[in-house]
């Protein structure tokens, strides 16, 4: 028996539960805050990340890998950050990293 692909990309499926899906889908889905505008990536690794999470796509073992490195960066985003909506705004990005990261491992 074939393994179904997603439809939206054509990857193998991942391994993310509904709720983690869910949040990280959320995530996508709320305002850049203003003070990271002038900065803000589109296509930073950790949108990536979490949009093939949010996707319940599988995320090869090198991006897991990237993204463990990254979360470990965001302690000093966090501590420059001026407002609070920006604090809030990594920490949620960290938290669902981390997360993906050992979701994707299992």
């Amino acid at each position: 028996m074939k393994k179904k692909r997603s439809r939206v990309t054509g990857a193998k499926p991942g391994k993310f539960d509904a709720s983690l899906q869910q949040r990280a889908a959320a995530f996508l889905a709320r305002p850049i805050p203003e003070e990271l505008h002038p900065d803000y990536l589109s296509d930073s690794l950790a949108d990536r990340l979490i949009a093939a999470c949010a996707r319940n796509e599988a995320i090869d073992p090198e991006a897991l890998e990237l993204a463990e490195l990254a979360s470990g960066e965001y302690e000093e985003l966090i501590a420059a950050a001026q407002s609070e909506e920006l604090k809030t705004y990594y920490a949620t990005s960290r938290d669902l990293l981390v997360e993906i990261v050992e979701a994707g491992r299992r």
